[in-house]
C-alpha cells in the first residue's frame, strides 16, 4: 500500500518508528541521527524565538511539536495537529534531562487526520 504523500511524506505508516533524541545542555533535537533546525518552523509559526525545550506545555515545546511533525506531513495538517502532538509526547519528555524516545510519527498523524472528533481538523 503506497501512502498518501499528503500526509506521510512517503514513510510507512505501518508501524515504522522514530527515534527521536534531545540532549538539555544545548537543546538540541535529533530525528533518526538527522539534526532537527528549529528555523524551518520558526518562519512557519515562532512560537519560541530561543528554539526548542521539552516536558511542559509552554512555547519551546510547541515550537518543537511543530518542527517535528513538519518533518513528516505538509505545512497544514503539522500547524492543525502540533499543538496536539505536543500535548500526547513532548509536553511529557523529562524536563531538563537528555531523553531518547521511539515514536511512530505517521502512525500518530494518521490517526489524528482520521479522527472525526478532532475539531481542528474539520477545516482541512
Amino acid at each position: 500500500m503506497k501512502p498518501d504523500k499528503n500526509i506521510y511524506n512517503g514513510l510507512d505508516p505501518k508501524g515504522a518508528r522514530n527515534v527521536i533524541k534531545g540532549t538539555m545542555i544545548d537543546h538540541k533535537i535529533w530525528i533518526d541521527g538527522k539534526k532537527l533546525d528549529p528555523g524551518k518552523s520558526q518562519k512557519i509559526y515562532n512560537h519560541s524565538p530561543n528554539g526548542f525545550c521539552w516536558g511542559y506545555g509552554g512555547s519551546g515545546p510547541a515550537q518543537l511539536a511543530l518542527a517535528i511533525l513538519l518533518e513528516f506531513t505538509e505545512k497544514r495538517i503539522a500547524l492543525a495537529l502540533h499543538q496536539a502532538f505536543k500535548w500526547d509526547y513532548v509536553a511529557q519528555w523529562p524536563i531538563d534531562e537528555d531523553f531518547q524516545v521511539q515514536i511512530n510519527i505517521v502512525g500518530w498523524i494518521k490517526i489524528k487526520v482520521k479522527t472525526k472528533d478532532n475539531y481542528v481538523l474539520d477545516s482541512l
